[in-house]
C-alpha cells in the first residue's frame, strides 16, 4: 500500500505524459494566424509570444484520424485565403477586425477536402480494375494486381493512422476483389475464344 502511495505522483505523471504526446502538431494556418493577429493587436508584450518561435513544441488540441484529410483541408484553406485576396471572396470568411487573420469556416474546409479527396480514391481504386480489362496475358493481369495491392497498402499505411491490422484487413479485401474481377474476365475470354 506503501508503494502505490509513493508512486501515484509518478502514475499520474506519466499518463499526462502519454496524453501530452497524443496530441498532433498545431497547424501552420492556425499558428500563422496567431501571429498576424498578435502583430495587428500590438498589445501583447514580445516575451510572452516568445513561444510562438518555436512552433514545434505547439499542439492542436483537436485531432484528425486521417492525415490525408488534414493535408487536403490545409490545402483547401490555403486556396480560399487566395480567393479571398484576389476575388474579394468576404462572404467565406467569418468577420475578423484584422484582416491578417483569415478565419475560414471548418465545414466549408472539411466539404471541399473530401470533394478533392473523391477522385484519388475512385483512381486508385478503379485503376486496376480498367488496366486488366485492357490485358490479354494472365502474368500481365496479376503483375497489375500486385502492383496495385502494393500502392493500396502503401497509400492507406502513410494517409491514415490505421493500425497494422486493420491495412491487412484493408489489403486483403482490396486484392480478393481484384483476383475475383481478373479470374472471372479471364473465364469469359477463354469461353469466347473456345466458341
Amino acid at each position: 500500500m506503501q508503494i502505490d502511495d509513493a508512486l501515484a505522483d509518478y502514475d499520474g505523471f506519466v499518463i499526462r505524459n502519454g496524453q501530452m504526446l497524443g496530441f498532433e502538431p498545431a497547424r501552420v494556418q492556425a499558428v500563422s494566424s496567431l501571429r498576424n493577429w498578435i502583430a495587428g493587436a500590438s498589445c501583447i508584450a514580445r516575451s510572452e509570444i516568445a513561444y510562438l518561435d518555436h512552433s514545434h513544441d505547439l499542439f492542436s488540441i483537436s485531432s484528425t484520424d486521417d492525415t490525408v484529410i488534414c493535408w487536403l483541408e490545409a490545402l483547401v484553406e490555403k486556396l480560399l485565403i487566395q480567393l479571398r485576396r484576389h476575388l474579394g471572396l468576404q462572404h467565406y470568411f467569418r468577420r475578423s477586425n484584422n484582416p491578417k487573420v483569415h478565419v475560414v469556416p471548418r465545414a466549408s474546409v472539411t466539404r471541399l477536402g473530401r470533394v478533392l479527396m473523391t477522385p484519388f480514391v475512385v483512381g486508385l481504386i478503379l485503376a486496376p480494375v480498367i488496366v486488366c480489362n485492357y490485358l490479354a496475358s494472365l502474368t500481365a493481369r496479376l503483375i497489375t494486381v500486385v502492383s496495385a495491392a502494393s500502392l493500396f497498402i502503401a497509400v492507406l499505411s502513410g494517409s491514415t493512422k490505421a493500425k497494422t491490422i486493420e491495412l491487412v484487413v484493408a489489403g486483403a479485401t482490396y486484392t480478393t476483389v481484384l483476383i475475383v474481377f481478373i479470374t472471372s474476365n479471364n473465364a469469359s475470354a477463354v469461353q469466347q475464344s473456345s466458341h
